[in-house]
């Protein structure tokens, strides 16, 4: 265990992490949220949350300040729910579950580690009155998918796509695992979840994000804002970039940079402009100098 002081101290908790690994799958963590479950031997989600007690709450903080000043979601939600494409292990589920008068919260996460680890979080943080889980990819079309496995990030795994383009990071060499994949437009159309309740569409589906869109012609044509990561290198590379930016484009939302403006804050982007926008956030990887992505919010 940690003691009082070491806890407190970064580097003692990525020692801890690194260690741990050698003995057990998962750590539990309090972050600013709630209690989440990491894995012990993830570079990246898990190693970041374990150690700053947090992941991309900036991100999130940004994304729902922006959605509020636009008047595109209430400060109570008044029992409408928030879709979740891609929810991890959970850092933005806990988030999403205590907004002021959520619904539910419904969570696809297809990787089964992460969705153990986000329903083991929904359980500690007896939040399973308003998350449902959903261990399904979302693509455009109800099928069976092989998912590329990255061995340094539990958040970088991806559905391989046909004619699949450069391996930049190593892709060829991952480990694929067959997930059940499904049509946002189906799920809403089944009952899973209903449009016309949604507050909320938040997408973080490391390059897939064309194909969900192909995949979900009801929500971009209702109200219900978007926020979606637009990485450049894993859309291209799924070749969906210019799917993706034909559909927001043609959904006449608008469409806001979380990271665009000057100080990194948000900017307003021509939504005919994204295969231009996807120039200023090239290398496959994040590094300090040079984003490989960002968030875009769409509203009506």
């Amino acid at each position: 265990m940690l003691d009082t002081a070491d806890a407190r101290d970064p580097e003692a908790r990525r020692t801890f992490y690194h260690a741990a690994g050698r003995f057990t799958v998962a750590l539990a963590v309090e972050t600013q949220a709630g209690l989440v479950y990491v894995p012990t031997n993830d570079a990246v989600i898990g190693e970041r949350t374990f150690v700053d007690r947090t992941f991309e709450a900036a991100t999130t903080d940004s994304a729902l300040a922006l959605l509020g000043e636009l008047g595109a979601l209430p400060n109570d939600l008044g029992g409408r729910d928030i879709l979740e494409v891609g929810a991890n292990i959970g850092t933005q589920t806990l988030v999403f579950a205590r907004m002021r008068g959520v619904g539910r919260v419904i969570a696809l996460e297809p990787a089964p580690l992460s969705a153990r680890l986000l329903r083991a979080a929904v359980a500690a943080n007896e939040l399973a009155a308003c998350v449902q889980v959903l261990p399904l990819a979302a693509s455009d079309a109800d099928s069976v998918v092989a998912m590329e496995a990255n061995p340094e990030n539990i958040g970088d795994w991806r559905i391989r796509s046909a004619g699949a383009g450069s391996d930049e990071m190593g892709e060829a060499e991952w480990r694929l695992v067959d997930v059940s994949a499904r049509r946002l437009d189906g799920l809403a159309e089944d009952g899973t979840f209903d449009i016309e309740r949604l507050a909320l569409a938040w997408m973080d589906c490391q390059g897939h994000e064309g194909h969900i869109l192909a995949g979900a012609a009801q929500l971009l044509a209702s109200g219900v804002p978007i926020v979606t990561e637009f990485w450049p290198y894993g859309l291209r590379r799924a070749g969906g970039l210019e799917r993706f930016a034909a559909l927001v484009a043609a959904s006449g939302r608008r469409v806001f940079d979380l990271r665009g403006a000057p100080d990194g804050g948000p900017a307003p982007v021509d939504a005919n402009a994204l295969l231009g926008l996807s120039e200023a956030y090239g290398p496959p990887r994040f590094s300090t100098v040079d984003a490989a992505f960002t968030d875009l919010v769409l509203v009506r």
